[in-house]
């Protein structure tokens, strides 16, 4: 199922929107971009290894950025070769700085009142490209470059999503248990977190905006029976 499409995604593109590829759908690779900027930092909030964020570069991120794609051939990026002893350790300070940082920059990203300045500055820096579809759909998506630190990639990925589902955000919140990043619509929590999870992390880390409720009234009583411990991020 698709996830849902707002009214903003049907406005006239910009002359400089590509084309996606025919069967590319703007609301799929914004599903696909949410999906992998929520498993990244599940992944740095659970250390992650090299072996994990090879296999995140080449499949979820690689879903994400595929079809805009600065070179659709080029190598992926690995930052941290091997598996030895020094090297995991590496990557799960990489990690954990990169979500530190993340979290740092999702509440600036987020104001409405920013969100054409924050367009323009993404398209300008090579973060991402706007983007439309066969079926009129307009929106945003990821950009691979071989030269985009870690960082960039995932704030690329968060930034493409929210541009173009921007009304999903207000329900973005991290439980102040185990500090996962979900929707307000499917919580999820890490293992022994005081807060009995809705979602397992062994199922899904990737929330599809499909499924949360279409009224203002179940949207509340959803993110308030865990009030105490999520808070929502502004």
């Amino acid at each position: 199922m698709l996830a849902e499409r707002h009214d903003e995604s049907f406005t006239k593109p910009e002359k400089s929107f590509q084309r996606l590829p025919i069967g590319v759908l703007v609301h799929t690779i914004a599903d696909h971009s949410r999906a992998a900027w929520l498993e990244v930092l599940h992944g740095a909030n659970t250390r992650w290894g090299s072996r994990e964020l090879a296999s995140w570069i080449s499949g979820s991120y690689g879903r994400s950025t595929s079809p805009v794609s600065s070179s659709p051939n080029q190598t992926r990026p690995t930052f941290v070769h091997g598996a030895r002893k020094s090297e995991l350790a590496c990557v799960e300070r990489l990690l954990i700085g990169v979500r530190e940082e993340i979290l740092d920059r999702i509440p600036s990203y987020l104001r409405a009142e920013e969100r054409a300045n924050v367009a323009g500055e993404m398209i300008a820096a090579g973060l991402v490209c706007g983007v439309h579809d066969a079926l009129g759909s307009i929106g945003y998506a990821a950009v691979d470059c071989a030269e985009m630190t870690l960082v960039d990639r995932i704030t690329s990925l968060v930034v493409a999503d929210y541009l173009t589902r921007p009304g999903d955000y207000q329900w973005l919140r991290i439980c102040e248990g185990c500090g996962e990043l979900s929707f307000a619509w499917s919580p999820v929590h890490l293992a022994g977190c005081e807060v009995e999870p809705a979602v397992s992390c062994e199922s899904s880390v990737a929330p599809r905006p499909g499924c949360f409720p279409t009224t203002s009234t179940s949207r509340k009583s959803r993110s308030e029976t865990h009030q105490r411990r999520d808070v929502f991020i502004r």
